[in-house]
C-alpha cells in the first residue's frame, strides 16, 4: 500500500522509484548548501537524479501529465542544474537547463506553486542574453514573461541594465552591475558582461572624445583602479599623460558601432519580431 492506495507490483516499483528520487533530490539540496560546494559530488548527484526522473517519465512525458508534486520535483532539479552550471561558469550548461525549465515556467505555471528560484534564474538567463548581445531574444522573452516574475527586483534590475547599455549610459552600468553581484551564480555572467560593455564603451569614447580625464575614463570603462585604466589604454594604443588619456594617439582600430545606431537597429528588430508574433 502506498499513500493509502493498494498498488500493483509495477506500481510498487514506481512508488519505490519516486521515493528514491525524493531522497536523491534531498541529498543534492544538502550538498549545494555546503561551503565550499563539492561540485564533483553535486554533478554526480544531479546526473543520477536527472536519469531517474527521465526513466520515470517526469522530465519528458506524454499525454499524461505527472502530479503537481512530481512537476515541482522535476522543476527544482532543473533549477539546481542551472544554478550549478552558473556557479561553475558553464554558460552552455546553464542555457540547456533553462531551456528545459521553459515548460515549467510557462505551460504549468498556473498549476504549480511559485518557485523561489525562478526570479534569480530568469535574471541570469537575461544576463546571458546581454552577454551574447542577443537583444532581439531579450525583448521577445520579456514579452512572454509572467507579470509576477517581471515585477521582481532581480528581473527589473536586468531590464534597467539593458536600457543603460543600449542608451550608452555606461556610467550607470557599473552601478547596476554592482547592485546585482550579491549572488555568486551571477558572477560569471556579470564578469563577461563587463568585458562586453567595456568594448562598446571604448568604441564610443574613441568616437566622441579626443582626451578624457583618467577618473572619467575609469568610470566609463568600468575599472576600479587607475592602474587598470592605464594598462587598458596602452593596450589600445592610447597615451596617458598629465592625468588624462589621449584617445587619438597611436594606431587606433576602426571605431565600432556607436550604441545610438545599435539602439535604432535593435528597436527595428524587436518591432519586426513583435509584428511577426501578432
Amino acid at each position: 500500500e502506498y499513500m493509502g492506495t493498494t498498488l500493483s507490483p509495477q506500481g510498487l516499483s514506481m512508488a519505490a522509484g519516486l521515493e528514491d528520487i525524493k531522497k536523491n533530490h534531498a541529498a543534492l539540496e544538502k550538498a549545494m548548501k555546503t561551503t565550499p560546494i563539492n561540485f564533483a559530488k553535486c554533478n554526480e548527484l544531479l546526473d543520477q537524479l536527472k536519469l531517474a526522473l527521465a526513466e520515470a517519465s517526469l522530465l519528458v512525458y506524454g499525454s499524461v501529465v505527472p502530479s503537481v508534486d512530481m512537476l515541482v520535483l522535476a522543476r527544482s532539479t532543473l533549477e539546481k542544474g542551472a544554478l550549478l552550471a552558473a556557479l561553475q561558469k558553464d554558460a552552455p550548461g546553464f542555457a540547456r537547463n533553462f531551456a528545459q525549465l521553459g515548460t515549467y515556467y510557462t505551460d504549468h505555471a498556473d498549476a504549480m506553486p511559485a518557485s523561489e528560484d525562478e526570479p534569480l534564474i530568469t535574471s541570469l538567463h537575461f544576463l546571458d542574453l546581454l552577454v551574447r548581445k542577443a537583444y532581439d531574444a531579450f525583448h521577445s522573452d520579456l514579452e512572454v514573461l509572467r507579470p509576477a516574475v517581471l515585477a521582481t527586483e532581480l528581473v527589473a534590475r536586468v531590464i534597467e541594465l539593458e536600457r543603460c547599455i543600449l542608451d550608452g549610459r555606461f556610467n550607470r552600468v557599473g552601478a547596476e552591475i554592482r547592485s546585482m553581484s550579491a549572488h555568486p551564480a551571477a558572477a560569471t555572467f556579470l564578469a563577461e558582461l563587463v568585458d562586453t560593455v567595456r568594448v562598446e564603451s571604448a568604441a564610443c569614447a574613441e568616437a566622441a572624445y579626443t582626451t578624457l580625464p583618467l577618473a572619467s575614463a575609469r568610470a566609463l570603462l568600468l575599472f576600479d583602479r587607475d592602474d587598470e585604466v592605464i594598462e587598458y589604454a596602452r593596450a589600445k594604443g592610447w597615451t596617458v599623460a598629465g592625468g588624462a588619456i589621449n584617445l587619438r594617439a597611436g594606431a587606433v582600430a576602426p571605431v565600432a558601432e556607436v550604441p545610438a545606431l545599435m539602439v535604432l537597429r535593435e528597436s527595428l528588430k524587436v518591432a519586426k519580431e513583435l509584428e511577426r508574433i501578432v
